[in-house]
């Protein structure tokens, strides 16, 4: 089998703070997962204890065993559409391997599966969280875009709208997510 690589509610944003004051100022410089290769969804962090991007085969020996287990079931639930066993089954890994490589990847899968069941505030929690916490890793773009997809959902255009805005000022290439977000601005009313 091909092996897996890779709460705190928002509060509203504030134009002048950026989101949810988690981005300094901002004057500093449809949604159903989508099938992928497990192997393509490996996390970048910048830590000093992770291999830097591009090493794929050391970054699989850097999850403990366990963790890379619970990480690929998760995952094969997902793939499967089993949104309520690939939720469990994230939960556990965020919750007993918050430091992991794979930590962020499943905070975004998380969210997807959050989103997909309607639980659209669970969804922007994990989304942020894979953004913030993991901006290096690859699905930190995607975790912003659907963070205000999410908050759309809420009724929390402000809030949906800033996200949108920050996207395009951490990730300035990341030209598909950029794309979409812009649809995604407009059919807002940002």
């Amino acid at each position: 089998a091909p092996s897996a690589h890779a709460e705190r509610e928002p509060e509203p944003a504030k134009r002048s703070g950026g989101l949810f004051g988690l981005f300094g100022s901002d004057d500093e410089a449809e949604e159903k997962p989508a099938q992928q290769n497990p192997s393509s969804i490996q996390p970048r962090q910048q830590r000093t204890d992770v291999p830097p991007a591009g090493s794929s085969s050391r970054m699989a020996a850097a999850s403990p065993a366990q963790a890379k287990t619970l990480y690929e079931t998760a995952y094969s639930d997902m793939m499967q559409r089993n949104y309520r066993a690939a939720s469990s089954g994230f939960e556990q890994f965020v919750q007993s391997y918050p430091t992991d490589p794979l930590a962020g990847s499943a905070h975004f899968w998380l969210g997807e599966a959050s989103f997909t069941n309607g639980e659209y505030r669970k969804a922007a929690d994990n989304f942020l969280k894979c953004a913030t916490n993991f901006p290096q890793n690859e699905k930190a773009p995607e975790s912003m875009l659907k963070l205000g997809i999410s908050l759309k959902r809420l009724n929390e255009k402000d809030a949906a709208c800033s996200s949108f805005d920050e996207l395009s000022r951490r990730f300035p290439n990341a030209s598909t997510i950029l794309q979409r977000a812009e649809v995604e601005k407009r059919r807002t009313g940002c």
